[in-house]
């Protein structure tokens, strides 16, 4: 795999679900005239809380947002938000009308239920949110109308060659650049779920990379050692190559270690989110790239930019209210922030405090 840069905002996309369910409860919004109730944002909210926990883990909670927010600070308005956005796009959906069969929210609600079972400690939390299948089988029917409609919409877009050319030159700058050709050594500093490791543990990892880095620096093979330590599944069997990459591709830690070595150079140890890098330049080189050499790239960024800027008029077209007070005043239950303290505790106490 390659070691991308992830988005905060891309997390809220994947893990809070939207709905339409009619419930009783006080009026929360309205989306040109259509309320969103009470009942309706608490089950919302806790059906959020319980992906982001199951997803994420709980130290997800503290993820900070900017101005000393964290994600627990700014989860109600996150919520109402995709709420509204998607009520906007599921109105659009019953105007150009788009459906789904029934037959098919169906079998996705079985799959759902069966993919909870797999894990009896996650399938036990699922349950306490007491969501019957009636709410949660609309859930998966709005999303579905919600993505068909964006597919109607993606099949839509046209773009044509002055589309391109337009596209080519107000970016021109970024077909003129660096790239780069390297190989790297991964040790996870996450458990298969994307955990942070507790410190002990990663410790025990940043000394075995310290050892593989000797290694390397002492002349043996770098893609045997790749083969033989690394933990990135994308790389690892190739001996650690990733192929070529340029600015903008790779967390910022990767990123500026590799562009300080020389071809041939191996780094010293470089953290990122995703754990321990070492770090083998290939090869730098300055590359110009022709516009028909950019043409089927642009198209797609082209393509993008559309289907942004039309789902964008969906939901600035639609006319919205917020009750905010209300809003903020419903609460459901989060973790509580971690103390600096947590994160030194071990496994075993961890697992004593999840029996308890």
């Amino acid at each position: 795999m390659k070691i991308f840069q992830k988005v905060t905002a891309t997390l809220m996309a994947m893990t809070l679900a939207v709905g339409l369910t009619a419930c009783s409860g006080g009026k929360l919004a309205t989306v040109n005239g259509e309320e969103i109730k009470k009942d309706e944002f608490e089950k919302q909210l806790k059906l959020g809380a319980f992906t982001i926990n199951t997803t994420y883990g709980e130290e997800a909670w503290d993820n900070d947002f900017g101005q000393g927010e964290k994600l627990r600070d700014k989860f109600n308005q996150l919520t109402i938000d995709s709420m509204i956005n998607t009520r906007a796009l599921l109105q659009e959906a019953k105007k150009q009308k788009v459906e789904v069969k029934d037959a098919d929210v169906d079998k996705q609600y079985k799959e759902f239920m069966e993919s909870l079972k797999k894990d009896k400690k996650v399938k036990e939390e699922y349950d306490q949110l007491k969501l019957d299948e009636k709410f949660v089988k609309g859930e998966i029917k709005n999303n579905m109308v919600a993505n068909k409609l964006r597919e109607k919409i993606e099949k839509d877009i046209k773009v044509s060659d002055q589309d391109v050319k337009d596209f080519y030159n107000k970016h021109k700058k970024e077909y003129d650049k660096d790239v780069l050709d390297a190989a790297h050594i991964l040790f996870l500093t996450t458990d298969e779920k994307g955990k942070k490791l507790p410190d002990d543990k990663k410790k025990e990892v940043k000394k075995k990379a310290e050892e593989v880095l000797k290694k390397a620096k002492d002349g043996e093979d770098f893609a045997k050692l790749a083969k033989e330590y690394s933990q990135d599944p994308g790389s690892k069997d190739k001996g650690g190559e990733l192929g070529e990459f340029e600015k903008g591709q790779m967390v910022p830690e990767f990123e500026k270690a590799a562009m300080a070595l020389k071809p041939g150079e191996i780094s010293d140890i470089v953290e990122s989110q995703f754990g321990y890098h070492i770090i083998k330049l290939n090869k730098k080189e300055h590359k110009v790239i022709s516009l028909d050499e950019a043409k089927e790239s642009i198209i797609e960024a082209v393509k993008q930019q559309k289907f942004k800027e039309k789902m964008d008029k969906i939901k600035n077209d639609a006319k919205v209210e917020k009750n905010e007070d209300a809003i903020n005043k419903v609460k459901v239950k989060l973790p509580e922030p971690k103390k600096d303290g947590d994160k030194n505790k071990n496994n075993a106490q961890k697992q004593e405090e999840d029996k308890k």
